[in-house]
């Protein structure tokens, strides 16, 4: 009897990992020809090749291969975002009971999303230690000080973008650190912060369910940092310019739809001429139009509308000014930098993450040399320019010979 239990079991074991099978192929094949959308959640790796020596093309081959097996393990496999929905909803259930600022789980950078159930909206708690925060604020406070030393006559200028725990309204903030990396800086350096005045201020300023500022938080960014650079600043109109819901990165992270977004823009008109990375611009350099064919509710319509994906963007206007101004920058600048470029006759927009400054150096001496630049402005989210907190390596790429 025994036997045939276990053949029994064997069997019906047998019998699922091969269903699971048969429908993880199914599953690539209908991904594969475009007849079935691939949902991802907040895991799929990307991967870009960027060595061009003989070794390191293998070394790139290598890699690529083993991140798209691994993206494809994970997000082909039946069920999964389905099952995983499952999971945070149990948690989510579970937590709410407790907690009126609700845990719902990590995200790919192993940073806490929660939920605010009074104000209906998401944000995230750092995951380092506050000795590892203060010690990377030294670091960056040096960076920016022998920055501004070694090109005494460049004006440098820092815009902080605060997220919700670096606030003064969550117990337990970070707002200390910023004030220390401000009182750290060289009196020469220009800084300036987005204000927040209170909680509901936040969610006016930022999306409910992703870590970016909104059109109205980034508006507000465009007229102080035009101020910080002796400039003036452009009345615009800001207009919603979705019908879909928005489920931002938080929301994706969780795979939660407790609140949702709208996505909103200004009314400008671009009336300048782009190169990226010194070519003429891609289709899909700032598209700034909705793509309602995707049905993944946790499509990213925040990069898709305003996507800068570039390591170096060089905008010109035709004006009568002679200044030109060089920007490090994350995603937090897509919505704005062209905005701000107006003011300059050639500005230039560097991504670090991205193209030839991902694995390499940015010489700065020489760049700001050859291309006559008077100001650079730094603008991130607040705790990349203060803490580096995903590691960009700002103050290694970032080469002052």
């Amino acid at each position: 009897m025994k036997n045939k239990s276990d053949k029994r079991f064997l069997l019906v074991m047998a019998s699922i990992s091969a269903l699971v099978m048969c429908s993880f192929f199914v599953n690539f094949v209908l991904i594969k020809f475009n007849i079935k959308e691939l949902k991802t959640t907040d895991n799929w790796i990307y991967f870009k090749y960027t060595k061009t020596d003989f070794l390191g093309k293998i070394d790139d081959r290598i890699e690529g291969l083993k991140t798209s097996i691994q993206n494809r393990v994970t997000n082909y496999f039946p069920f999964y975002q389905e099952l995983t929905k499952e999971y945070y909803n149990v948690i989510y259930n579970t937590n709410k009971l407790f907690y009126s600022d609700v845990p719902l789980g990590l995200n790919s950078s192993k940073e806490y999303v929660f939920y605010n159930k009074e104000k209906n909206f998401y944000y995230l708690i750092n995951n380092r230690s506050h000795e590892d925060l203060s010690n990377r604020v030294s670091e960056q406070v040096q960076f920016f000080n022998n920055l501004k030393d070694s090109n005494p006559n460049v004006n440098i200028n820092i815009y902080i973008v605060p997220r919700y725990e670096q606030t003064k309204f969550l117990n337990d903030n970070l707002a200390n650190f910023t004030d220390n990396f401000k009182n750290g800086l060289n009196k020469n350096i220009n800084v300036a912060e987005l204000s927040i005045s209170s909680t509901d201020d936040y969610i006016k300023k930022f999306y409910k369910t992703d870590h970016h500022w909104n059109m109205y938080g980034a508006y507000q960014g465009y007229k102080d940092i035009l101020t910080m650079l002796n400039k003036e600043h452009v009345t615009y109109d800001i207009v919603k310019v979705n019908k879909k819901p928005y489920y931002g990165s938080l929301a994706k992270s969780s795979l939660s739809k407790l609140t949702s977004d709208n996505i909103y823009d200004v009314n400008a008109t671009n009336n300048y001429t782009v190169k990226v990375n010194g070519k003429e611009a891609p289709d899909k350099f700032k598209p700034r139009s909705i793509r309602y064919n995707k049905n993944n509710d946790f499509f990213d319509y925040y990069i898709h509308y305003f996507d800068g994906q570039y390591g170096l963007v060089k905008y010109t206007y035709d004006n009568d000014f002679d200044d030109n101004l060089l920007i490090f920058s994350d995603s937090y600048a897509w919505q704005i930098d062209y905005l701000i470029a107006k003011e300059y006759k050639n500005t230039y927009v560097v991504n670090l993450r991205f193209d030839d400054y991902k694995n390499g150096t940015f010489n700065y001496q020489e760049f700001i040399k050859k291309n006559n630049i008077k100001d650079v402005l730094f603008l991130y989210e607040g705790e990349s320019i203060i803490f580096d907190q995903y590691d960009y390596k700002i103050s290694k790429k970032i080469v002052s010979d």
